[in-house]
């Protein structure tokens, strides 16, 4: 017997049939973009073993990089964040990083290639406030929607570009 796990909830116990699979239709108020999906297999003794969880994004576009942090350093702004939900990483072709001045003047976006997940951002004005947000790109060229937006200072030593 299996017991099926989606977005952390357990699922009613069912037999696989001949080609050990199940089919699971959500209800309209669980429906929702990503699902991480998991098996609990139990044995005839009563033992059970958890299988490790896969996600499934239903949408074309991949959903926004997960866990982003800032880092501070007297040469810029580091972002590092974990991978999106994504059900193979290498469906993930590059993040966009999207910085504003002040959070009102655009600067050029910064593409990082998968699967590096971090990017020191430099030759940035000393004591000012920036904005950014990460996207993802699909290697179908889809781009996803954007994360919320982080706020960051940079110190006094931060080296303006000329």
């Amino acid at each position: 017997m299996y017991k099926l796990i989606v977005n952390g909830k357990e699922r009613d116990l069912f037999k696989p049939d001949i080609e050990c699979s199940c089919t699971w239709t959500p209800k309209p108020e669980e429906d929702c973009d990503v699902y991480t999906f998991a098996v609990i297999a139990y044995s005839v003794s009563g033992t059970e073993s958890k299988s490790g969880e896969v996600t499934c994004n239903m949408l074309r576009a991949p959903v926004p990089p997960r866990n982003i942090k800032v880092e501070n350093y007297p040469n810029g702004i580091q972002l590092i964040w974990d991978h999106a939900h994504t059900p193979k990483l290498h469906c993930i072709k590059h993040y966009t990083i999207n910085i504003k001045d002040n959070g009102r003047q655009p600067l050029p976006p910064v593409i990082v290639h998968s699967p590096q997940k971090s990017q020191l951002i430099s030759n940035l004005k000393p004591n000012n406030c920036y904005t950014f947000e990460v996207s993802t790109c699909s290697t179908e060229n889809f781009e996803g929607l954007s994360s919320a937006p982080i706020e960051s200072e940079t110190g006094d030593t931060t080296v303006e570009s000329h």
